[in-house]
C-alpha cells in the first residue's frame, strides 16, 4: 500500500525531472529526521485528497509547514509518515493491521471499534496524563464541550480516561441532502392565502444561480413552509402547473422505496420518533414502529397516494438511494418537490435541453410539523429524528495506539504539537488553510501551483466571519481545498456559515440551514462515544434486523391500501401484533441502560 505509493511517486520524479520535485519537495526542520527519531509518527488515515493533487499526504503543505516548526518541553521538529489505503481496500487494510499486529503508531479512528473496545483490548494508550501536561487548548475544549467529552473519554473501574483526540467544529456541520421545492412555481401560480393577490418575484442578477427574491407567504404566515399544511397548499398550486403544463405522467413528491426510512426523516414529523429505539422526552426508550405517530405518517402517505400527489411507482424504485430518487423526472423539471442533494438547489438545474427547467429555482425546506393528521397527540409536534440533522460538533478520533509505545515515540512531544491545532492559528491551518506567507515558509510551491499567490484566505470582520475564502477554493468542485489544509490532523474547525465566508448567498445558506433546522435529538446511534457493548448489540440487531424486513414487506400495504386499511383499527393491531412477535421489548430493555449512563435525552 505505502510502497506502492512512493514506488509510483518515485517513476513519476523521474519522468517530471526537476520540475516535480520543486513542486513537491519538503521544507522545514522535520525534514532532517528518520524513522528512528522518536518524533518520527507513521499515521494511517482512511482516505486522502486524491493523487490529481500529491500522491503522499506528507507533502500537503499545510501539514509540511508545521513541520518547520518546534514542539514540546524539549523544543523538537515532528513528522508524520502518512499511510491511505487504496480507494475501496480501507476496512480489509484495517482489519489486516489489527490481524498481524502492524498498527501504525497513530490512527485514524473514522471506521475503528469504540474507544472502549480499543482501549480494553490493548490497541490505544491512556491519553489522559499528556492532555493534563501538553495539551491546554484540547483539554479547555473538552471541559467546554460535553459532547466531545464523551466522545473520547471512557470509564474504567469507576476512573475516566481520556483515550482519543478528536476534532471539534465550532457549529453543526451542513447536511448533504434534505427536501427541495420548486418555489418559481408558486410565485408563477399561487396566490397569497389572505389575500388573494398574485404573488411577485423573480431572479434579480443574472447568472448567479441563487439571486432571487419573492412576496410568497404561506397558509402558516411563514415565508417558508413549516407545516404539513403548508406543503399541501404547495401541492394544490403544483396541481395548477401540471394543468397549465400539460404534465400528466408526474407527481407532488416520491419517498424512499420502503415507504420510510428506519432512522426517521419525514416519519417524524407526526409525533416525534421513527421506526427504531428511540428515546423520548421522558428519557425513556421505546420501539417507534408502533406508535400513533407512525401510524398517522402512513395515513398521511395513503392520503397523498389517494389525492395522486405521491409518486405510484416509488416503492419499484429499489436501486434509487434515497437522495436520488428517480433523478430522470427531478433533471427533466417534472417533479415540484425532492428529496435531493445541494447541486439541486436555486437555478442549478436549469438546463437548455430540459424545456421545464427553463427559469426553475429551488429552495431546501425543513421537516414539516404535522398539523393535519391523526391524533392531538401527533400534531405540531417538533420532528427529532430528523436523519440529516445533528447536534454534534465532534468528528472522528486519532488515536495514539501501543505501537507508538512500543517504538519508543515522544509522545509528549506529539501532543504539544497536535494541541496547537486547537489554537486560534493551528485552527486556521487545520480548517481553512494558509495565509501567503506561511505558504511560503512551508517550502512548497503547491499554492502557487493553484493560483494562490495570496493564500487560502484573507482575514474577514464582516459580521461572524474570520475569514474570506479565496475565490478558487470557493469555487471549486473537487478537492481542492481539502488538499490545502491540514483537516486529515484533528483539531478545531471554522466552518463555512459561521466563521468562513465562501461568497455564498443568503439564500442559499438559509436552504442549507433548513435542512438542519431541527436537531436529530431522539435517535442515539451516532452520539459520541455512545457504544453498547458486542455481548448485547449481538442480541438487539437480529431483532432490529427482523423488524425492519417485515416493515420494508408490508409499510406500502399501508401506503396504497393493498389488502390493509391504515385507517381500520383492526388491521393496525395485527401490525403491531405481528412487530410484537419479533420481541423488541427486549431489546429495549438492553438499551434502556446504556441511555440513561450515557445521560441522552435524560430528564434534567
Amino acid at each position: 500500500m505505502k510502497a506502492w505509493n512512493k514506488i509510483l511517486a518515485a517513476v513519476l520524479m523521474l519522468v517530471f525531472g526537476a520540475a516535480f520535485m520543486t513542486a513537491c519537495s519538503g521544507g522545514g526542520g522535520a525534514g532532517s529526521l528518520s524513522e528512528s527519531d522518536d518524533t518520527w509518527f507513521t499515521y494511517w488515515i482512511y482516505s486522502g485528497p486524491g493523487s490529481s493533487y500529491y500522491y503522499e499526504y506528507e507533502e500537503n503543505p499545510a501539514v509540511m509547514y508545521t513541520e518547520t516548526k518546534k514542539w514540546g518541553p524539549e523544543n523538537k521538529y515532528v513528522h508524520i509518515d502518512y499511510a491511505t489505503p487504496a480507494p475501496g481496500s480501507e476496512q480489509d487494510e484495517y482489519q489486516r493491521m489489527y490481524a498481524t499486529d502492524s498498527l501504525t503508531d497513530l490512527l485514524d479512528g473514522v471506521a475503528t471499534i469504540s474507544g472502549l473496545e480499543m482501549y480494553t483490548n490493548g490497541y490505544c494508550i491512556d491519553l489522559t496524563d499528556y492532555v493534563n501536561q501538553y495539551m491546554p487548548n484540547y483539554k479547555k475544549a473538552i471541559e467546554e464541550n460535553e459532547d466531545l467529552k464523551k466522545a473520547v473519554t471512557i470509564n474504567v473501574d469507576g476512573e475516566e480516561k481520556i483515550v482519543s483526540i478528536a476534532a471539534l467544529n465550532e457549529k453543526p456541520g451542513d447536511a448533504s441532502f434534505g427536501f427541495v421545492y420548486r418555489r418559481d412555481w408558486l410565485v408563477k401560480y399561487g396566490t397569497n392565502p389572505e389575500t388573494g393577490a398574485a404573488f411577485t418575484g423573480g431572479f434579480t442578477k443574472e447568472g448567479d444561480p441563487d439571486a432571487w427574491e419573492d412576496d410568497v407567504v404561506f397558509p402558516s404566515g411563514e415565508t417558508e413552509p413549516v407545516y404539513i399544511s403548508d406543503w399541501e397548499w404547495m401541492f394544490g398550486i403544483y396541481e395548477k402547473a401540471f394543468a397549465d403544463l400539460n404534465i400528466t405522467d408526474s407527481y407532488m413528491i416520491s419517498m424512499y422505496y420502503p415507504g420510510f426510512t428506519w432512522s426517521g426523516g419525514l416519519c417524524s414529523s407526526f409525533g416525534g420518533g421513527c421506526p427504531s429505539w428511540c428515546v423520548g422526552e421522558d428519557g425513556k426508550v421505546y420501539y417507534g414502529g408502533v406508535t400513533d405517530a407512525f401510524r398517522t405518517y402512513l395515513e398521511c402517505l395513503n392520503s397523498w397516494y389517494e389525492k395522486g400527489w405521491l409518486d405510484p411507482a416509488f416503492d419499484q424504485r429499489t436501486a434509487d438511494a434515497h437522495y436520488q430518487i428517480d433523478q430522470t423526472s427531478v433533471r427533466q423539471g417534472l417533479v415540484p418537490m425532492w428529496y435531493g442533494v445541494q447541486s439541486t438547489l436555486g437555478n442549478r438545474m436549469e438546463n437548455a435541453a430540459q424545456e421545464l427547467t427553463k427559469g426553475i429555482y429551488t429552495c431546501g425546506a425543513r421537516m414539516p410539523i404535522n398539523d393535519v393528521y391523526g391524533p392531538d397527540s401527533c400534531k405540531n409536534v417538533i420532528p427529532d429524528c430528523t436523519a440529516a440533522g445533528s447536534s454534534f460538533k465532534n468528528g472522528a478520533p486519532l488515536y495514539v495506539t501501543k505501537k507508538a509505545v512500543e517504538h519508543g515515540k515522544d509522545i509528549a512531544t506529539l501532543c504539544a504539537y497536535l494541541d496547537y491545532f486547537y489554537t486560534e492559528e493551528g485552527a486556521a491551518i487545520h480548517s481553512v488553510g494558509l495565509t501567503a506567507e506561511q505558504a511560503k515558509a512551508s517550502g512548497s510551491t503547491f499554492y502557487e501551483d493553484q493560483g494562490l499567490q495570496n493564500g487560502a484566505y484573507t482575514p474577514s470582520n464582516e459580521g461572524e466571519f474570520k475569514f474570506k475564502l479565496d475565490s478558487i477554493l470557493a469555487n471549486d468542485s473537487g478537492h481542492l481545498w481539502q488538499a490545502c489544509k491540514a483537516d486529515k490532523l484533528p483539531g478545531y474547525s471554522y466552518q463555512i456559515g459561521k466563521s468562513i465566508d465562501n461568497g455564498e448567498s443568503p439564500n442559499l445558506r438559509h436552504s442549507l440551514d433548513a435542512w438542519v433546522y431541527y436537531p436529530n435529538i431522539g435517535l442515539p446511534n451516532g452520539a459520541p462515544g455512545f457504544v453498547v457493548d458486542p455481548d448485547d448489540s449481538a442480541i438487539m440487531e437480529p431483532i432490529h434486523t427482523k423488524l425492519l424486513n417485515y416493515l420494508t414487506a408490508n409499510a406500502v400495504n399501508y401506503i396504497k391500501g393493498k389488502g390493509v386499511d391504515i385507517h381500520n383499527d383492526q388491521d393496525w393491531a395485527d401490525w403491531c401484533t405481528m412487530l410484537g412477535k419479533y420481541n423488541y421489548q427486549k431489546a429495549l430493555d438492553i438499551y434502556q441502560p446504556y441511555v440513561e449512563a450515557y445521560g441522552y435525552r435524560q430528564p434534567k
